[in-house]
């Protein structure tokens, strides 16, 4: 049975890349659709980093948040909590995501 794994890279060429971890790993689709809870969550962090005043940040993730769901995710919610902030999404296969 082939090792299945998902990972995106920030690459030159994303098509040979991923085309490179495909031979190499096996790689197959999955049959069927989510049904369960993720078991790999990504946090995005796209806010600028520490030092990057608030309203600023919140600019930075709202930005990359349109630019995710122009790319086909779903905002799910937005969460101000404990002095921070990031917004939940959901890739098309409803893998959730978020974006800080």
């Amino acid at each position: 049975m082939p090792t299945r794994l998902q990972v995106t890279f920030d690459a030159a060429d994303p098509q040979a890349l991923a085309a490179f971890w495909r031979e190499l790993i096996g790689y197959q689709r999955v049959p069927e659709p989510k049904t369960a809870k993720n078991r790999m969550h990504l946090d995005l962090a796209v806010s600028g980093g520490r030092g990057t005043p608030p309203e600023e940040a919140r600019r930075n993730v709202a930005a990359a948040v349109e630019r995710a769901v122009a790319a086909g995710a779903t905002k799910l919610r937005e969460v101000d909590e404990r002095g921070e902030h990031w917004v939940v999404l959901q890739d098309p296969e409803g893998n959730e995501f978020c974006m800080h």
